[in-house]
């Protein structure tokens, strides 16, 4: 449980200097980095290995991991493609994109994924549903998941909401991420 609550913490108050290009990533993969290691240490304590946890690379998890990514770039694509049919979603070169900026953007959804898979689906539920069922363990993350995202989005709004008020960064320093329109 303080893995989680650690996290979440870490999550909700990154301070305004741990934003680089915008996102918060550095914060982010440090995160990841340390419940990766709180996990590591857990399941040495107990005796157990990542092979029990079901995180040893084989060829049958592979070939499900390549599966899946390519299931879901479909997914996602085939909903953009019907979303631009329809007129709601329609594509504009955007001028300002660099190499670095996507670079950025790649690193911290893969560490911001990587925390919440840690946290919410990884070693915290298998813990939870040995000792309170597997129903109780994913209502109870799920509700403290939905929490996390619903005081990260509150905190977005307000913090849109300043940043057209007055445009300038630095009139608005506990904002994460670029202002709209970016």
């Amino acid at each position: 449980m303080s893995i989680m609550v650690a996290a979440v913490l870490t999550g909700m108050f990154a301070p305004a200097w741990a934003l680089q290009d915008g996102q918060p990533w550095p914060v982010v993969a440090v995160s990841a980095l340390l419940i990766a290691g709180v996990w590591a240490l857990c399941l040495r304590l107990e005796g157990r290995s990542w092979a029990d946890e079901g995180l040893v690379p084989d060829g049958r998890r592979l070939g499900q991991f390549v599966a899946g990514l390519a299931g879901g770039v479909a997914l996602v694509g085939g909903l953009a493609w019907l979303l631009m049919l329809g007129g709601v979603l329609y594509w504009q070169p955007n001028q300002s994109f660099t190499a670095p900026l996507m670079a950025s953007g790649t690193a911290y959804f893969v560490a911001a994924v990587l925390v919440e898979e840690l946290i919410f689906r990884g070693y915290a539920l298998r813990r939870l549903a040995e000792g309170i069922g597997a129903i109780k363990a994913v209502v109870l993350l799920a509700a403290i998941f939905g929490g996390y995202h619903l005081r990260r989005s509150s905190a977005a709004t307000t913090c849109s909401a300043s940043v057209r008020a007055r445009p300038s960064r630095a009139a608005a320093p506990n904002c994460s991420g670029p202002p709209p329109g970016r």
